[in-house]
C-alpha cells in the first residue's frame, strides 16, 4: 500500500462567526438572539430531516441529474471515460462541505463531530415541518401555527449554540473541531481520485442511519451516494477518529482495508461490461466489522441500488441485472 499522509498540511479554517454568539449556517450570518429563523405574515421555507444539510445544492442536483445521458456500451478491461455527471457531482461534494467564506459548513460540522447533536437538531427540524401549511411554488408557507415552527428554530438553535460554544469557543477563539478527521478524508479522496474518476467519503453516526435518510433522500445526510461521484465510501464517525487520532496500530489496519476495499472497487469498474447510464459504485465499512459493496445507476429498480458482500458477487449482479 502507498504511503498516505494522515495530518499533511492542515486547511486553514476562516471562521465565518464574528463573534461567539454568531454562526452560519450555509453561508447566512446568525445570531443566538436573531429572529432569522422566523418571519410575521412572510413565507417561511425551512426543511425536513433529509433536506437539512442539502438543500443549497439542489440547483447543483438537478445540473447532475441533467447532464446524465444514456452511456456508450463499456468495454471489460478499461476503464470508462469521465462523463459531465461526474463534474458535478464534485461541485455538490464542494459545496456541501464549505460555507461561502471558505470554511467548513456549519452543520457539516456538527454532523461529523457530534452525531447525536447533529440528529437533535434535525428531529427539531422535522418537528416544524409538521406544522407547515401549504406549499406555493416551492416554498413552505407558514401563516399559522407560527408560534410552534418558532419554538422548534429556538430549540434547534439552542442545541446548535450549545454545541458550537462548547466545541469551537472553549479557548475563546474558533477552533476547527473536525480538522483533523477532515484532512483525513481529503488525504484518503486525494490518493483515490485520478483525472478519469474521484473517490467521495461520507460517515455515519450509526449503523443503519445511512439506509434510512437513503430510503428518502439518496442524496442527503449519511447516505453513501450523498455526492454520487464515480466510487464512494462510507465510513463511521468513530472510524474518522481511529484514522485521525488512532495509534498506529489501528490506523494501519484500518487504511489496509480500505486500499483493499477501494481497489477491489475499482476492479468491478474495470471489468465491468454494459451501457448502464450513472454508474456509481460505493463501499461501507459497518460499524460491526463487515464490509459491503454497493452500485447504483440510472433506472436502478431499488433507488438506493443493489447490494453484495463481496467485489465479485456485486460484479456478478450487475453484468445480470
Amino acid at each position: 500500500m502507498n504511503a498516505i499522509t494522515i495530518n499533511g498540511q492542515n486547511n486553514i479554517v476562516q471562521p465565518s462567526h464574528n463573534t461567539h454568539n454568531n454562526f452560519a449556517i450555509k453561508g447566512k450570518l446568525v445570531t443566538s438572539d436573531d429572529n432569522t429563523h422566523t418571519s410575521q405574515k412572510e413565507s417561511i421555507k425551512y426543511h425536513s430531516k433529509d433536506e437539512v444539510d442539502f438543500s443549497n445544492d439542489a440547483k447543483l442536483l438537478s445540473k447532475r441529474t441533467n447532464s446524465i445521458t444514456e452511456s456508450p456500451r463499456k468495454k471489460a478491461g478499461v476503464s470508462s471515460a469521465r462523463e459531465a455527471w461526474e463534474n458535478d457531482s464534485a461541485k455538490i461534494r464542494e459545496s456541501s462541505r464549505h460555507d461561502i467564506y471558505g470554511g467548513h459548513d456549519f452543520l457539516y460540522m456538527l454532523r461529523m463531530d457530534e452525531p447525536e447533536t447533529y440528529e437533535k437538531v434535525c428531529e427539531c427540524m422535522s418537528k416544524a415541518n409538521e406544522y407547515k401549511h401549504e406549499e406555493n411554488n416551492g416554498l413552505i408557507v407558514a401563516n399559522r401555527n407560527e408560534d410552534k415552527i418558532m419554538e422548534c428554530f429556538q430549540e434547534a438553535t439552542a442545541i446548535e449554540m450549545e454545541w458550537f460554544n462548547r466545541r469551537c469557543m472553549s479557548t475563546g477563539t474558533f477552533i476547527d473541531p473536525i480538522d483533523s478527521r477532515s484532512s483525513v478524508i481529503e488525504s484518503l479522496e486525494d490518493k483515490y481520485s485520478n483525472g478519469s474518476h474521484d473517490l467521495s467519503i461520507n460517515f455515519y453516526g450509526k449503523d443503519g442511519q445511512d439506509e434510512i435518510d437513503g430510503a428518502k433522500n439518496k442524496f442527503s445526510g449519511a447516505s453513501l451516494w450523498r455526492y454520487s461521484t464515480k466510487f464512494n465510501l462510507l465510513l463511521s464517525t468513530d472510524m474518522l477518529k481511529t484514522l485521525a487520532n488512532g495509534n498506529d496500530k489501528e490506523k494501519k489496519s484500518l487504511l489496509d482495508e480500505i486500499d483493499k476495499s477501494v481497489n477491489n472497487m475499482k476492479k468491478i469498474e474495470l471489468d465491468y461490461e454494459g451501457n448502464k447510464s450513472s454508474l456509481c459504485l460505493g463501499v461501507k465499512f459497518h460499524a460491526d466489522g463487515n464490509i459491503t459493496y454497493h452500485a447504483n445507476y440510472k433506472d436502478c429498480s431499488n433507488s438506493y441500488g443493489i447490494q453484495a458482500n463481496s467485489a465479485d458477487e456485486l460484479l456478478e449482479k450487475l453484468l445480470s441485472d
